[in-house]
């Protein structure tokens, strides 16, 4: 016979309300870019806010329309809903390796999945013409006395 009867209903009864809270706690994964359109050959950044997930995000769309440059991650702690959860964003430098409209997105971790986000790539300005850049400098004028 159990001896500790009010003990393991009252461990019971505070794992069922830990899950049940770990259970309402929001999870997503948001995208954000810094801007939407860029020229052919610059960067962009693209950041990916998560909580709460159970499984690692699944980055393998982004390597077949854009070139990682360079990967930062950090967290910080915010209350979502009444709860304290820890927030991660991970910011990617971006080279698109097409020109034209792409979508990056969504983005999933099992069974969660992100927005997506729209970006135009473009050929920069035709600079091939008649064009002539032209520099203009003034020099202050120096006076010698000896």
């Amino acid at each position: 016979m159990v001896k500790n009867t009010p003990g393991i209903l009252f461990f019971l009864l505070n794992f069922c309300l830990a899950t049940t809270a770990v259970a309402d706690q929001r999870t997503y994964i948001k995208l954000q870019l810094d801007s939407d359109e860029v020229y052919s050959g610059d960067t962009v950044v693209l950041e990916v806010e998560s909580t709460g997930l159970l499984d690692p995000i699944d980055y393998t769309i982004i390597d077949d329309q854009a070139d990682l440059i360079r990967e930062t991650r950090g967290s910080h702690i915010a209350v979502i809903g009444g709860k304290v959860a820890e927030i991660a964003i991970n910011r990617m430098v971006l080279v698109p390796k097409k020109t034209g409209v792409m979508v990056i997105g969504p983005l999933t971790a099992g069974d969660v999945s992100s927005n997506s986000v729209t970006l135009r790539c473009s050929m920069p300005t035709d600079l091939t013409g008649n064009r002539k850049l032209m520099i203009y400098r003034s020099i202050p004028r120096c006076h010698l006395s000896l």
